[in-house]
C-alpha cells in the first residue's frame, strides 16, 4: 500500500463517491436497523421484511429517530486511503468530528499535509460550515465524550490492533472497500471478527451505526455480521444495492444498471 500511495497521490475512490452514498446516511436509514446489542435493541422493526428486490429494509411502522444531526455526529471512517469522502462529508454539514485511519503511514502523511489548518481556514471562508469561525473548528468538543475531536484528522492505525478511543466515542462507522480488502488476506475471518469487535466498541451503544460498502452480495457478506453465536453481531442489517459507476467523464456520471455494490447498515 505503501508503493502504491507513493506511485499516486491522486484521490482514488474505491467503489463509490461520497454522493454516490450519501442517501444512506440519512437518520431514517441509520435508524432502520437493530443495533450493536441484538439482545436489547435500540430500534424495534415491526412488521419487517427483508426485501431485496428493491434493496432496502420494509417497515410498517418507521422506527424512532435518535441519531445525532450532522453537526453533532462523530464519524470514524476506516481504510480511508486518498478519498475525499472525509473532505465531502465536511463540505456537506458533517461538522461533528471525523477521523480517518490507514493502514499506510504514506498516505495517512500525504492527507495530514493536506488537511491542514489552511484547509480548515479554506472552508471557513467558504461558509460551508454557517457561522463558525475557523478557531471554532480546530477543535470539536461534546459534552457525551472526553476526548477532543478535531473537524478532520488522519491517524496511521490498524483497527485489528485496537484504536485508542474510548468505548462508544462515535455514532457513525464508515467501511468502504476495507472489509473486502480485509477478506482478502491471511486469517480472513478471523481478522473480519476482530473488525467487528472493535466496531460494536467504538460504537454509541444507543443509536451507533457501521455502513460497510463493499462488493460482496447478501449471501456472501452478512454471514460475516449475523451471527448469534458470537459475542459481537448484528441483527437487522439494512441492504442497499448501489449501482457501479459505468463511466465518470467530467460531471458526467452514468450508471451501470446492471451491476452493483452492496451497502450495509448496521
Amino acid at each position: 500500500w505503501d508503493e502504491r500511495y507513493t506511485l499516486s497521490t491522486d484521490p482514488y475512490e474505491w467503489y463509490q463517491s461520497y454522493h454516490g452514498i450519501r442517501h444512506l446516511f440519512d437518520p431514517v436509514n441509520l435508524s432502520a436497523v437493530q443495533g450493536v446489542n441484538p439482545a436489547n435493541p435500540r430500534r424495534i422493526l415491526e412488521g419487517k421484511d427483508r426485501d431485496f428486490m428493491s434493496h432496502h429494509i420494509v417497515e410498517k411502522h418507521p422506527p424512532k429517530t435518535n441519531f445525532p444531526k450532522r453537526d453533532k455526529c462523530r464519524t470514524l471512517i476506516v481504510g480511508c486511503g486518498n478519498s475525499r469522502l472525509g473532505e465531502d462529508m465536511i463540505r456537506d454539514g458533517w461538522t461533528g468530528g471525523i477521523v480517518c485511519i490507514d493502514w499506510s503511514n504514506t498516505v495517512i502523511e500525504q492527507m495530514q499535509a493536506k488537511y491542514n489548518e489552511n484547509f480548515l481556514r479554506k472552508i471557513s471562508d467558504e461558509s460551508i460550515c454557517g457561522n463558525k469561525q475557523a478557531a471554532d473548528l480546530v477543535s470539536v468538543t461534546d459534552s457525551r465524550k472526553t476526548p477532543e475531536f478535531s473537524l478532520i484528522e488522519y491517524m496511521c492505525a490498524d483497527i485489528l490492533e485496537g484504536l485508542p478511543f474510548q468505548d462508544g466515542v462515535f455514532d457513525l462507522i464508515i467501511s468502504k472497500g476495507s472489509f473486502d480488502a480485509l477478506l482478502s488476506t491471511p486469517g480472513s475471518v478471523a481478522n473480519v471478527k476482530k473488525m467487528n469487535q472493535e466496531c460494536h466498541r467504538l460504537l454509541d451503544e444507543s443509536h451507533g451505526s457501521m455502513v460497510i460498502i463493499t462488493n460482496g452480495n447478501p449471501e456472501s457478506r452478512l454471514v460475516y455480521l449475523e451471527q448469534p453465536g458470537d459475542d459481537e453481531w448484528w441483527s437487522g442489517i439494512g441492504i442497499h444495492n448501489l449501482s457501479k459507476l459505468q463511466t465518470e467523464r467530467r460531471h458526467l456520471i452514468v450508471k451501470d444498471a446492471t451491476k452493483f455494490h452492496h451497502a450495509y447498515i448496521c
